[in-house]
């Protein structure tokens, strides 16, 4: 783990459960489930009025399958932050993914793969949805950069930085 004397301090005086650490088997199966919906889904002619609604929803099941706050990744600030201030954060958000799924229904699993989330602060929540409006050509982790959040995961004990590719 890498990171100036600050950081260090939050980790250690904070206990970062790893139970979120791998999916559980109800967790894999409600992202199995969930992709299978939206597969089904993007099948169904019907109105997209209806159709990005339900899209929406499995996207959020699929990022929330471990908890709504117990997320591989989390904002520094967030590691010493009270509940009441956190904040589920879609590191690409649903209405990119929702877009991108209605234009090309042959790359659901690719495009799923980037239903994120990240748990961060209100305050950095605001930031990121500042950064979005005024850069929309910015995603993922790059918002994170321009919005000055640093980014723990862990799963891999380590901070992440923008360049990151997730797989």
């Amino acid at each position: 783990m890498s990171g100036d004397g600050r950081s260090m301090e939050l980790l250690r005086g904070r206990r970062i459960r790893k139970r979120g650490k791998r999916q559980s088997t109800g967790s894999q199966n409600t992202v199995i489930d969930a992709t299978k919906a939206v597969r089904a889904i993007m099948r169904l002619k019907i109105n997209p009025g209806v159709k990005k609604p339900l899209l929406s929803r499995c996207i959020w099941l699929i990022t929330e399958a471990n908890e709504k706050y117990r997320l591989r990744f989390r904002s520094e600030e967030a590691l010493g932050a009270a509940k009441k201030e956190l904040r589920h954060e879609h590191v690409f958000p649903r209405r990119d993914l929702i877009r991108a799924l209605m234009r090309s229904t042959s790359s659901v699993k690719r495009i799923l793969k980037k239903a994120v989330a990240c748990v961060v602060t209100e305050d950095e929540h605001r930031r990121l949805d500042r950064v979005s409006r005024e850069n929309p050509r910015l995603e993922g982790w790059k918002r994170y950069k321009v919005a000055g959040i640093r980014v723990y995961d862990v799963q891999r004990n380590a901070w992440i930085n923008s360049k990151r590719q997730l797989r």
